[in-house]
């Protein structure tokens, strides 16, 4: 085998709640993560040294500082392995947008790696190396529906009940992750809503939609949305034109909107065109899927 084909695929967030600082700089968190159909195509194909990285877009560096080829390269280091590597990132996901695009094509490496060069890593093997890289990457590797401790790396799977169509609007709009969670740090606690796990949690399970429309939290959104007040503008809009409740993604910007189906998410979306980048997309009970190999 001398190169294999995988979807790396976005999240977003249903709950979002975030505790405090720890020592090493991470937040502690409980979050419930959630698949979406939006994905990457990642290809690795064995070279005969070295780690190069290419991708269909010119806004994501292809060195050191990319998170695929950190993985790679962590890899490499841990089973010494002499051979190298070409990844190519064919980008769909949104950059630097709430959504987890680079801890699921770092993800997609790590599983992609074990499958090429044969190493025979367990999931705990590579989720202990994804957590290493970012937070959101062990979640990438589980993929579904997960909630999500710790710093993203204690995971529990979660019963979707039934898949649920979403609008997901990314803004033209550049969000600064490390400022975010500065401004969280300096907010009054008295002041912030916690969302209840415990509740959505439940109703995935029942796949009660409207329910899950009524859990939907996310204690970041206030203080994002404190620097960019259109997030709340696209959140009215979507839930203006038929969404049962909209939420932004992580640290934002992205923001997405629940419907009933997949035509009024159409019709949503086909009225949000300006908005930014828009995706009509569902709920998916898989993160990183092999599509191909040779």
């Amino acid at each position: 085998m001398k190169k294999v084909i995988l979807r790396a695929r976005a999240k977003i967030n249903w709950v979002l709640d975030v505790g405090e600082k720890r020592p090493d700089g991470y937040h502690e968190i409980e979050t419930i993560m959630q698949s979406i159909n939006l994905w990457d195509i990642v290809t690795l194909e064995k070279a005969e040294a070295g780690v190069s990285l290419s991708s269909t877009v010119r806004n994501i560096p292809l060195d050191s500082r990319n998170i695929a080829w950190k993985a790679a390269m962590m890899v490499k280091e841990k089973f010494d392995i002499r051979a190298g590597v070409r990844i190519n990132i064919r980008k769909s996901i949104p950059v630097a947008a709430g959504m987890a695009g680079g801890s699921a094509d770092a993800a997609a490496v790590l599983i992609g790696l074990n499958h090429l060069w044969d190493l025979g890593m367990t999931n705990e093997e590579m989720i202990d190396m994804g957590k290493a890289l970012g937070a959101d990457v062990p979640f990438c590797l589980q993929g579904g529906s997960a909630l999500a401790k710790g710093i993203g790396e204690k995971l529990t799977s979660l019963r979707l009940g039934r898949p649920i169509w979403l609008v997901v609007i990314n803004p033209p709009i550049r969000v600064s992750t490390r400022q975010i969670f500065k401004l969280w740090d300096e907010l009054p606690r008295e002041s912030v809503k916690r969302p209840d796990a415990a509740r959505m949690i439940s109703a995935l399970s029942k796949g009660d939609i409207r329910e899950v429309g009524e859990a939907m939290g996310n204690v970041l959104e206030s203080v994002t949305a404190s620097l960019h007040p259109q997030i709340l503008d696209i959140k009215d809009r979507l839930i203006g034109y038929g969404a049962l409740n909209s939420l932004m993604s992580g640290s934002g910007p992205s923001v997405y909107g629940i419907f009933e189906n997949k035509h009024k998410a159409k019709k949503a979306a086909g009225l949000m065109k300006k908005s930014g980048r828009v995706f009509v997309v569902n709920t998916s009970k898989k993160g990183i899927e092999f599509v191909g190999e040779s």
